[in-house]
């Protein structure tokens, strides 16, 4: 069933994140060959719709996750939805699972234009070369690490948005509802901060730089300005875990207990 679920999820939410990025590939040709005709203006012009259509790109991305949760299960939508022969926690985990596809496939496609604008401008040799000495300095290793925690950190952001649009539904809020839950969407964002930030579980991180070192919090100003290559703060990671089964359970208890569908 989660299948099913995962099919019709993306069915209904890839069409408009699928014509965005190609117009953002699209573009992001043209502006590689504006950069070879070496006019002034037209690079300018070229650069800004290019911030601007990646700035769509994310305002879009957002919409139709915000619009996922709260349409298809909170308005008129959510009495088809939950007709259905299916849980509540097959419909949270499809439709988390079809967001983060959707966010990663949008990164994806912003770094395929620029490289696109990257090969278009420098010859074959030097863009070997330039990849072979990217290469050499990054190490796959650490970059998926910080990829694994930034997916535990897009989940979190995920269920906190989740959170919010339940507990406005349970509350039965009505007047101000976008207001109110921004309001509560960042309020729970900034306790997770501060909280994160305040009460220091793991004072440890993991370091690399020629090999992986653990290093104690306290020893971060001490490596010669090397802060960037800390791959995982523990600390971080072990609230983000904590705080996203709270989160995913509060969720699916305002949604069993209190669902009030518009």
């Amino acid at each position: 069933m989660l299948g099913k679920l995962l099919k019709h999820e993306f069915k209904n939410s890839y069409f408009e994140i699928l014509i965005t990025n190609i117009v953002f590939v699209v573009l992001s040709l043209f502006v590689a060959v504006t950069l070879t005709s070496r006019s002034a203006v037209i690079l300018i012009l070229s650069l800004t719709t290019l911030f601007i259509v990646i700035i769509a790109l994310f305002v879009i991305l957002i919409y139709n996750i915000i619009k996922s949760f709260n349409k298809k299960m909170f308005t008129s939508e959510g009495y088809l939805t939950f007709t259905l022969p299916v849980s509540v926690d097959s419909l949270i985990i499809s439709k988390l699972i079809c967001n983060i596809v959707l966010y990663f496939f949008t990164v994806l496609c912003v770094a395929f234009g620029f490289f696109i604008i990257l090969a278009v401008n420098i010859d074959f040799d030097n863009l070997v070369k330039i990849f072979k000495e990217i290469l050499q300095i990054i190490n796959i290793l650490p970059l998926l690490i910080r990829a694994i925690a930034f997916a535990f950190q897009l989940i979190l952001t995920l269920l906190i948005l989740l959170f919010a649009l339940a507990l406005l539904n349970a509350g039965k809020i009505r007047r101000h509802k976008m207001l109110a839950g921004f309001a509560v969407f960042f309020g729970i964002a900034l306790i997770f901060n501060w909280v994160s930030n305040l009460f220091v579980v793991l004072p440890y991180g993991l370091h690399y730089f020629d090999g992986f070192n653990i290093v104690h919090f306290e020893d971060y100003h001490g490596l010669s300005g090397l802060d960037i290559y800390i791959v995982l703060n523990f600390n971080n990671l072990f609230w983000t875990l904590l705080f996203i089964p709270g989160l995913y359970f509060l969720s699916r208890n305002l949604i069993y207990k209190h669902l009030e569908l518009e």
